[in-house]
């Protein structure tokens, strides 16, 4: 099979894990046929998140991360700069996904090089403060809970603008999941009782947020929003990193923890050239996304894109940018909230990807 009916593949397989009031359960089975999935992760991860937010599910605003039969949902005319409002990016066309796996099972077949698609939260700086980003990692389909968690644990993110905030060296040694929606219970334990403290230099809202990403991270993994139970030697721990968590945690509300405006494609180190798919979720004001392609600190294209809507949530935004006219050579691409407020209560938040046009 050729790398690009991988892209194929793994494209039809996935759909962006939207954040939004209640996903539903399960997240499609990615096959990437690769010998070297770590080496090779990001060729297909390309072909594969060009095409996630512009093939999430949205129904009466409830974006849809699983079991869902009828994936496919039209784009909204007004969220593409151009005429066309069907883009097709260089790696491949969107499709629908294969049924999900039960999240109970792990869903996994067996087969060592079957992996799925994971949500992971990781910390960035906004001019508000810090808050969460999501990156999709690719993860073992038979461990996928405890490997996307301890992603998030551990750091070492794509994107260099995205951090870790618990302690170097913190592990969650098993995680599981009953399997029965947002009714059921995420368990978590955690690898060392030294875990329970928080750590010398780490304020109150950061330990919070800490808490969070695993929240976040395990709840798009599920595809639901399962209240989070932190273990230790098999019992409720009664805090994690000065948190308390004696009861299970719930996730805080959006505009508290993530930042209202993430880039899902491109990838960060992506290549891409002619038309530049863009997608991602945001709130911002009148649902407006402000785009623009800098190169050397140097705005060479803008745009803009059209949420879903706005207010209270994030909603999902996708469009392609014209590229056709720039040199070979690295470009940033800045993706931020819209503003009209001029900068009172620290201006806009953003965020951006680097890619590349080859020569």
């Amino acid at each position: 099979m050729s790398r690009h009916d991988e892209h194929e593949d793994v494209r039809r397989a996935l759909h962006d894990a939207v954040d939004d009031v209640e996903p539903r359960p399960g997240i499609h089975t990615i096959r990437a046929r690769t010998a070297q999935p770590h080496r090779d992760r990001r060729p297909w991860l390309l072909g594969a998140f060009g095409a996630a937010v512009a093939t999430a599910a949205v129904v009466a605003g409830v974006a849809v991360l699983g079991n869902d039969p009828s994936p496919r949902a039209d784009r909204d005319p007004a969220a593409t700069t151009s005429p066309d409002t069907s883009p097709t990016p260089s790696t491949g066309t969107a499709g629908t996904g294969e049924p999900a796996p039960s999240p109970s099972d792990g869903g996994s077949d067996g087969s060592s090089d079957e992996v799925v698609a994971a949500p992971v939260y990781l910390a960035g700086d906004t001019p508000q403060g810090v808050r969460l980003y999501r990156e999709f990692r690719p993860v073992a389909a038979d461990d996928r809970l405890r490997a996307a968690a301890n992603l998030a644990v551990r750091g070492d993110p794509v994107d260099p603008d995205y951090r870790t905030l618990w302690p170097a060296g913190a592990e969650l040694s098993t995680v599981s999941f009953d399997g029965v929606g947002s009714s059921g219970l995420i368990s978590v334990t955690l690898a060392s009782p030294s875990l329970r403290e928080r750590p010398a230099g780490m304020s109150e809202a950061q330990a919070g947020l800490a808490v969070q990403q695993v929240v976040y991270t395990l709840q798009g993994v599920v595809g639901a929003r399962a209240p989070v139970q932190f273990r230790l030697d098999g019992n409720p721990v009664d805090q994690v990193l000065g948190v308390p968590t004696s009861e299970p945690i719930t996730n805080a509300p959006q505009p508290e923890v993530l930042a209202q405006v993430n880039v899902t494609e491109p990838e960060q180190g992506a290549e891409a050239s002619g038309r530049l798919l863009v997608s991602g979720v945001a709130d911002s004001f009148e649902a407006t996304v402000p785009l623009q392609v800098r190169r050397g600190g140097v705005v060479v294209l803008q745009g803009f894109a059209t949420a879903q809507g706005w207010g209270g949530r994030l909603y999902p935004w996708t469009t392609t940018l014209d590229i056709s006219g720039l040199p070979p050579g690295d470009y940033t691409l800045v993706a931020s909230t819209d503003d009209p407020s001029g900068g009172e209560g620290g201006g806009p938040q953003v965020d951006t990807k680097d890619f590349t046009i080859p020569g």
